[in-house]
């Protein structure tokens, strides 16, 4: 991309950290909710984002990332990008380069997953700052079996609507996942305990970097990992978090490391051990979710998200993902 075609407000965030004039700007691929770009201005490299907004959605991407690193900065919790500037008019944020690839693609190693805990560690030993609990909740975060609930019959609802006029996810839709919703529910009901419907108490929730993983890490040259991409982080539940680590497809990380890292999660958050069995309960509903979430991609608003990011393919990857996962589902 010219750096002369470049609208006026990257400029002006660039010149405004001290960047000077635009020479290049470069299209980066990977996010499925944003446009990104590599900016090669006279007295540095930057990285920016322009995030979606559409009226039909209401979640405020760049607000939950910006206010997430900014949370980071000021207790000086590293691994994450440098939050440079902001532009709110124009959905803009400016970031310091980082020199790295993927960390999907290579394949993750013990040694990952204990970064990746020790990243959350960090994050949630200053979640009693009063500063911490002025950061909003994560993108469809729940604190009760209720709200759990409520969350994903909205999201087979939508799809139900959705399916209406098209054929093959209606297929999916009737024959697989309403029917699994309907067993997993009662599984969930007959396994939760006296207390499981109250809701969570500060104590027992964490701050989650949501969309949590491998797929959303980069590997810098000393080997060490670095954390992206927190349009949707916010205090959740410990039980999402652990889960979403794992049903995220391009997470990277094997099923094996399950126990171990949920272990690890009721230990840094001081949780009581008995609470470590919620977290083996809700998986499942959890894993429904990424039904939902897979299978949605062919929706209309998710599609414009896609769009307007370049992920057209994902979408058209989605409902395969979402069989796989629903037969996957049935024994857990």
């Amino acid at each position: 991309m010219n750096a002369a075609r470049t609208h006026d407000p990257l400029g002006r965030l660039v010149l405004g950290v001290g960047g000077g004039p635009l020479v290049a700007v470069e299209r980066v691929a990977g996010g499925g909710n944003n446009r990104a770009v590599r900016v090669e201005a006279m007295h540095g490299r930057y990285f920016a984002k322009n995030y979606f907004r559409d009226g039909v959605d209401p979640r405020d991407r760049m607000g939950a990332e910006t206010a997430f690193l900014r949370h980071c900065a000021a207790h000086s919790i590293a691994g994450v990008p440098r939050l440079l500037a902001t532009d709110d008019d124009a959905a803009l944020a400016l970031f310091g380069w980082i020199d790295g690839r993927a960390a999907s693609q290579t394949p993750v190693s013990g040694a990952d997953v204990d970064a990746a805990l020790a990243f959350f560690a960090r994050l949630n030993a200053e979640r009693v700052d009063p500063r911490a609990l002025e950061l909003p909740a994560a993108s469809e975060a729940s604190f009760s079996l209720a709200e759990h609930f409520s969350a994903v019959e909205r999201r087979v609802a939508t799809l139900e609507g959705a399916a209406e006029v098209d054929p093959e996810l209606a297929d999916f839709v009737s024959g697989q996942l309403r029917p699994l919703w309907s067993a997993i529910r009662a599984r969930v009901e007959g396994d939760a305990v006296r207390g499981w419907s109250d809701p969570l108490s500060a104590r027992q929730r964490c701050l989650s970097p949501s969309d949590f993983g491998f797929h959303n890490a980069l590997r810098t040259a000393d080997g060490s990992l670095l954390f992206h991409d927190f349009e949707y982080a916010g205090w959740d539940d410990p039980a999402k978090t652990v889960a979403d680590f794992f049903f995220q497809p391009r997470s990277g990380v094997g099923g094996d490391e399950y126990g171990r890292f949920a272990d690890r999660v009721i230990e840094i958050l001081g949780l009581d051990p008995s609470e470590r069995r919620r977290i083996d309960v809700l998986r499942p509903l959890m894993g429904l979710r990424w039904c939902c979430i897979h299978a949605g991609q062919r929706v209309a608003d998710a599609a414009r998200r896609r769009r307007y990011a370049g992920a057209e393919r994902r979408a058209a990857e989605g409902l395969g993902r979402a069989r796989a996962l629903a037969a996957s589902l049935r024994g857990m």
